[in-house]
């Protein structure tokens, strides 16, 4: 039930930002901004194939993301990161993820970026170019995921994912 809601609350944001959007349009960008993240890349090809049997014909129209794509890079600049396309991607999906979702935890094997990708997003937020009310509240999530992290991780609560 919790992935149902996590899907209405998302297909709800969408509703209430594009209010002249197609909902089909709108429930099927919110099915996958949910559950993309989640899935290996083994799985997607299976997950893409049922949602087009879902929503035959529907397109989605990309997400201008230009503006937080300017912030990735200066923030990856000032960390001396090389930008790597599919590293962005995964910032990308821990930023929808934070938005559809009240609590998360990122897993992977070591090295593969965790703590990066959060650092990244976390300080693309100082170099945003537009402001938003939630940007403190969302500072606030961030900090405190990367620290839930960090202990369940020097617990070793963690385990690797196949």
């Amino acid at each position: 039930m919790r992935a149902v809601k996590s899907v209405l609350t998302a297909a709800g944001n969408l509703k209430r930002k594009f209010i002249k959007e197609d909902e089909s349009i709108l429930m099927l960008r919110a099915i996958k901004d949910v559950n993309v993240a989640k899935f290996l890349k083994y799985d997607l090809v299976l997950f893409d194939g049922i949602t087009e049997d879902l929503f035959p014909g529907v397109n989605l129209p990309e997400i201008d993301y230009k503006n937080m794509f300017d912030c990735i890079d200066i923030a990856l600049k000032n960390r001396k990161l090389q930008k790597v396309d599919y590293f962005i991607e995964k910032i990308i999906q821990l930023y929808e993820m934070i938005l559809v979702r009240h609590g998360l935890m990122v897993v992977g094997l070591p090295f593969s970026g965790k703590t990066s990708a959060i650092n990244v997003l976390a300080g693309r937020k100082k170099y945003k170019l537009t402001k938003r009310k939630n940007s403190y509240l969302n500072m606030l999530l961030l900090l405190q995921l990367f620290s839930i992290f960090f202990i369940l991780d020097s617990l070793g609560l963690l385990n690797e994912r196949g």
